[in-house]
């Protein structure tokens, strides 16, 4: 009778230990397979009404069982999330789109939307002339051209760094004072620059300027 214990006793602990060796793996299997964490491609943009991004959500352990997200936004007056990560902006604002695993990790992304100017900014302005030697009683006419063709405002404003040396009027004309050398600038309306040299000389001079 006891020998008939013994081993049954055996057979009945080797089965538990089996059990809770299967039941402890399958419990450290499964903790190792829920997201532990969640990033996206990007935390804060600035953005058009009119335009859109797409938003990546990476879900971490590599292995983890379930990696689904759920996107939404703050405000879906400010920017509209689709279920795919794709943001796009409606309104001037600020909204947080944010991911979130099933578990409940979160990553945010702050989007700025800002309206788009109707106005055309110039983006650069260059001159005919970038160098020009004359004489003290001449003049020569510098002119500006202002990039893009399609900038809503031309205007140029021209100034001279020494005007008793070369003077420069409203329309980028330039007259000869005294020997010496001076810089004219055009500026836009937005503080794009061009530059021209100068430099001014007498009559008697050996100096052969060419305007």
């Amino acid at each position: 009778m006891e020998r008939f214990f013994n081993k049954n006793f055996k057979v009945i602990l080797t089965i538990l230990m089996l059990i809770f060796s299967i039941f402890a793996f399958n419990k450290n299997s499964y903790a190792f397979q829920y997201p532990t964490s969640i990033t996206l491609n990007k935390t804060s943009i600035t953005i058009y009404t009119d335009q859109g991004f797409d938003l990546k959500a990476t879900v971490y352990p590599n292995n983890a069982v379930n990696k689904s997200v759920t996107w939404t936004t703050s405000s879906s007056y400010v920017a509209n999330v689709n279920s795919s990560g794709h943001v796009s902006g409606k309104n001037p604002g600020t909204a947080t789109i944010t991911a979130r695993t099933i578990n409940g990790y979160k990553a945010k992304c702050t989007v700025t939307v800002v309206k788009r100017s109707s106005t055309v900014d110039p983006t650069s302005i260059s001159l005919n002339k970038t160098s020009a030697s004359i004489y003290t009683d001449q003049g020569f006419d510098l002119v500006a051209t202002v990039y893009p063709s399609n900038a809503t405002n031309k205007s140029v404003t021209w100034t001279t760094s020494s005007s008793y040396v070369a003077n420069v009027s409203s329309s980028g004309h330039v007259s000869g004072k005294n020997p010496g050398t001076a810089t004219i600038t055009a500026q836009t309306i937005n503080g794009k620059t061009a530059k021209c040299t100068v430099t001014v000389v007498k009559r008697s001079s050996t100096v052969d300027p060419t305007s």
